[in-house]
């Protein structure tokens, strides 16, 4: 599965998804092979008329990885093909025994929803949770970063944090955040995130 852009756990496919129909059905040889990329066994499978998934032949290894693909080989219902010579992927290969979790509780008095977010520093991606009824809550499949962690009372149900307003007057959603970064490390699960809203 997708963790974030950039980011493959296991033998997660890559997709390639192109802004209109494509005639060509199968795709072979299309890795280019050079100084600084790699070619990877797998295949190709038609995912819909305008995209395709390669599936790798085994797992990817852990680390960075560095893949491009000639898109000459691509023709749309014109017969034409794209204007680039190539296409990059460039990526970090994790296993699943990398990623981590964060554990916690929100103390609240609101009949609302009570949503959590992480948002990873490195690269702004949020991973969203709603807490129990109870208000504890848990985020799993944390990839290793720092992580700046709040919470807040879902009032109007849209699912992300709503300030208030002064004209028209409306309050703001309870909302609360943990004072530092949690940073996690690879498989690490930091618990006691607490939070209170008020």
């Amino acid at each position: 599965s997708f963790l974030s852009p950039g980011q493959v756990i296991g033998d997660a496919p890559l997709r390639l998804v192109m802004n209109e129909a494509v005639e060509t059905d199968t795709l072979v040889d299309f890795w280019i092979d050079s100084d600084s990329t790699e070619v990877v066994e797998g295949r190709w499978e038609r995912d819909s008329a305008t995209s395709f998934r390669f599936l790798p032949a085994v797992p990817w290894e852990r680390g960075k990885h560095r893949l491009q693909l000639n898109p000459g080989l691509l023709t749309d219902l014109a017969g034409l093909s794209p204007r680039d010579s190539v296409y990059t992927y460039s990526f970090a290969a994790m296993r699943v025994s990398d990623l981590g979790g964060i554990v916690g509780t929100v103390e609240h008095s609101s009949d609302a929803d009570v949503r959590v977010e992480a948002v990873c520093e490195k690269n702004g991606r949020a991973y969203p949770a709603a807490a129990a009824a109870d208000g504890s809550y848990k985020l799993d499949g944390l990839m290793p970063c720092g992580y700046v962690v709040y919470s807040f009372a879902d009032t109007n149900g849209n699912h992300r944090h709503d300030g208030g307003k002064t004209k028209p007057y409306r309050a703001a959603e309870p909302y609360d955040r943990y004072p530092e970064p949690v940073k996690l490390g690879r498989g690490a699960v930091e618990s006691d995130v607490d939070m209170e809203l008020k």
